[in-house]
C-alpha cells in the first residue's frame, strides 16, 4: 500500500477501535449504468458490490482478531468468518436510486454481531477499493483517447489487472502483510473486476462524529 494510503489507513483503522458513537456510518456509490440496462446486467453488478462488501468484512475481521497468538487467531478467524461471512451481515441499504446514473447508499447494519465500529474500517475497505477504480478509469480514459480500442477483450485484461493491484492494497500484500491460509482473494477480485467495467461518477464515505469524552467522576 502506497505510504499515503498505508497512512490514511491505519488512522482510519485508529478511529474503528475507539468509536462510540451510535449513529452509523454511510457509503454513497453513484454510477452510469446508461439507457435501460438489462436485468441480468443489474443483478451482476449489485452481486458483486456484495461481494465486494464480503471481502472487505473478511479484512476488517481478520485485523479485528487479537494478534497476541497467531494460531489462536488465525483458527477463530476461519471458525467465525471464513465461508460464512455474507455482506449483508455487516453492510444495509439506506436508498437505492434505480435509474441512470445509479445510487446506492449503504449503511452499518445493526446487529450486536457487527458493532458500528467494526463496519467502519470494511466501509473504509469498500471506499478505498472504490476510489482505485475511480483513479484507474481516468488513466483508461485518457489512453483511449489518445490510442482509440474498439477491443473489449483489452478493457477486460486491463479490468483483471486493476483488480489484481487493489486486492494487494487492500490486503497489504505489497508491505508483506500475511492473510491466513484459508483467504481466498478470488472473491474480491472478480467483484472489482466486474466493477471496474461500470463507470463511476462518485463515491464518498461519511463517518459518524465522534462523542465527546466524558469528564471523569473522580
Amino acid at each position: 500500500m502506497p505510504a499515503q494510503g498505508a497512512a490514511c489507513f491505519n488512522a482510519r483503522m485508529a478511529q474503528a477501535g475507539t468509536e462510540t458513537s451510535t449513529l452509523a456510518p454511510t457509503l454513497r456509490l453513484v454510477v452510469d449504468v446508461g439507457d435501460s440496462p438489462a436485468l441480468p446486467w443489474v443483478r451482476d453488478y449489485f452481486d458483486a458490490l456484495n461481494d465486494l462488501c464480503a471481502f472487505a468484512c473478511e479484512i476488517a475481521a481478520w485485523d479485528a482478531m487479537p494478534k497476541s497468538d497467531p494460531g489462536r487467531r488465525a483458527y477463530e478467524w476461519s471458525r467465525q468468518f471464513h465461508g460464512a461471512v455474507s455482506a449483508s451481515r455487516y453492510f444495509g441499504v439506506q436508498r437505492i436510486r434505480l435509474a441512470s446514473p445509479l445510487e446506492v447508499v449503504l449503511t452499518a447494519a445493526s446487529s450486536k454481531a457487527a458493532p458500528v465500529a467494526y463496519a467502519l474500517t470494511a466501509m473504509f475497505l469498500v471506499e478505498r477499493a472504490v476510489k482505485l477504480l475511480m483513479e484507474w478509469q481516468r488513466h483508461r480514459k485518457e489512453i483511449e483517447e489518445r490510442e482509440p480500442t474498439e477491443h473489449s477483450f483489452l478493457h477486460s485484461l486491463g479490468a483483471g489487472i486493476a483488480a489484481t493491484g487493489i486486492v494487494a492494497d487492500l490486503t497489504g500484500a505489497e508491505e508483506g502483510r500475511e492473510m491466513p491460509d484459508e483467504f481466498d482473494s478470488r472473491r474480491g477480485h472478480n467483484a472489482l473486476k466486474t466493477l471496474a467495467l461500470v463507470p463511476i461518477l462518485y463515491v464518498e464515505m461519511t463517518a459518524p462524529p465522534r462523542e465527546p469524552e466524558r469528564p471523569s467522576s473522580d
